[in-house]
């Protein structure tokens, strides 16, 4: 994405979605992810649930994140 034409990744309007296990976004430059939440997954990890690396003008919203064992 860019400042012109961002990017928006959302949860149908009265779903509640669930990401389980890891979820990992690299170079996500202006993103929104609105209303997508992220349990934890049924395998062994130590590496951490949710990881946003690099990038800039992100954001997460509207998200629960629950039962993180790392």
């Amino acid at each position: 994405g860019s400042t012109s034409a961002p990017i928006t990744v959302k949860a149908y309007s009265g779903e509640k979605p669930v990401v389980k296990g890891l979820f990992w976004l690299s170079n996500a430059s202006y993103w929104t992810i609105d209303g997508i939440n992220v349990a934890w997954g049924s395998g062994a990890s130590s590496e951490h649930m949710v990881k946003m690396l690099g990038g800039t003008g992100w954001s997460l919203k509207n998200a629960e994140i629950s039962g993180a064992h790392s």
